[in-house]
């Protein structure tokens, strides 16, 4: 089979990304013919490509201009139906939906092969209190809206997804639910991070979304119910690391709470496998790719119950859920995992069992049952 993968961004990090790398590099290994489209950054110094600092399989088309709104538009529905044409492939699968998706969705009847569309988070999810998602710019939700209703086929990366991907448009009968994966090697003999004191462990961009704000406060919380020699330690970066620095010093967390900056692929299995407990305290979480790379190390999970995050974490067996915003909650759980770690390793253990279900190659061979799918149908 040929694939033709288009994602809009520059394939810098980010969820979509390692999405369209880890399953391209997967149709490739068995036995399909996959081009990746991309856009042109937008900055002079934009991040690293994921293939630049990745094994890649894949054949890689960057389009000439950055794919934004205007004359770029109808450039890259022309640009995307020629490559297609030229490399004669069977689908095109787009990566977020209010640019790649609307795009080949508008270039479809051109194109002459059925387009699928998968949504990511951002690009979905509305949430008007934390001014979180692209359909708050009501371009963006039409973009979204027209891509989910006229495209051959939907994906989402979970059950809450799907639901708002249904609401927004997409047909109940070309609607699947396939999750993100990880990959399973990364978390093979694993040497355990060892620090002075114990420390539980949490990760992601420093954005009002991810809650980190929350967990100080359940942290300061952990500390005044009595345990104290225990670090916490939160790996990322982003607006928001000013602000979570001013609270740590009014929370008189100083000394015990460490930002640690972004983390590598080789580094962030040892970090997370050197922790007591993984925590996860977004307000908004499509899935939560970072728990399962927690549950794939034998470590528990606390989390949040919001979004994806349920279809990964069974209560009490590899983890423990609380209600969004709930510091008190989340301390409550914090405390219960240290001063009992043989129920902590018990639901890392079982994390690990779960953690199997998604590896990249199940996934991708999910992808693939679908674009059969849809193949077929286009033929009929």
């Amino acid at each position: 089979m040929r694939v033709a993968i288009f994602q809009t961004g520059p394939l810098g990090p980010g969820g979509a990304e390692y999405v369209v790398h880890h399953t391209a590099n997967q149709l490739v290994e068995l036995g399909n013919d996959v081009v990746v489209f991309r856009g042109k950054p937008l900055f002079k110094t934009p991040p690293k490509a994921i293939y630049h600092t990745l094994p890649h399989a894949y054949r890689v088309h960057q389009f000439a201009c950055p794919i934004i709104k205007g004359l770029s538009r109808p450039w890259a529905r022309w640009n995307l139906r020629h490559i297609v044409e030229s490399t004669g492939c069977d689908i095109v699968h787009a990566h977020t939906l209010h640019t790649s998706g609307s795009i080949a969705v508008r270039a479809r009847r051109s194109l002459g092969v059925p387009v699928l569309v998968t949504g990511h988070g951002e690009d979905i999810q509305l949430d008007q209190e934390l001014g979180y998602g692209y359909r708050l710019k009501r371009r963006h939700d039409r973009a979204v809206r027209f891509a989910l209703t006229n495209a051959d086929g939907a994906t989402a990366i979970s059950r809450a997804m799907a639901g708002e991907m249904l609401d927004a448009g997409a047909r109940g009968d070309r609607l699947w639910v396939v999750p993100n994966g990880i990959n399973p090697t990364a978390a093979q003999n694993v040497e355990p991070l060892v620090r002075e004191r114990p420390y539980v462990f949490a990760m992601g961009r420093f954005v009002p979304k991810k809650g980190f704000d929350v967990l100080l406060r359940a942290f300061a919380e952990v500390r005044r119910s009595g345990i104290r020699g225990v670090d916490l330690l939160i790996a990322g970066d982003g607006p928001e690391k000013g602000r979570l620095q001013a609270l740590v010093s009014k929370l008189e967390l100083n000394g015990w709470v460490h930002f640690i900056g972004y983390l590598d692929e080789t580094q962030k299995p040892r970090v997370i496998a050197g922790a007591r407990v993984f925590i996860c305290p977004s307000l908004r979480e499509p899935l939560g790719i970072v728990n399962i790379e927690a549950m794939a190390v034998a470590r528990a999970v606390i989390a949040s119950d919001v979004d994806g995050i349920p279809d990964l974490i069974e209560p009490g067996r590899n983890g423990l859920l609380f209600p969004r915003n709930d510091a008190t909650v989340l301390s409550s759980h914090i405390q219960t995992l240290l001063n009992n770690p043989e129920l902590a390793r018990s639901m890392g253990e079982a994390g690990r069992e779960k953690a199997a279900e998604y590896t990249w190659a199940k996934i991708t061979k999910m992808y693939l049952e679908i674009y059969q799918q849809l193949i077929e149908g286009t033929r009929n």
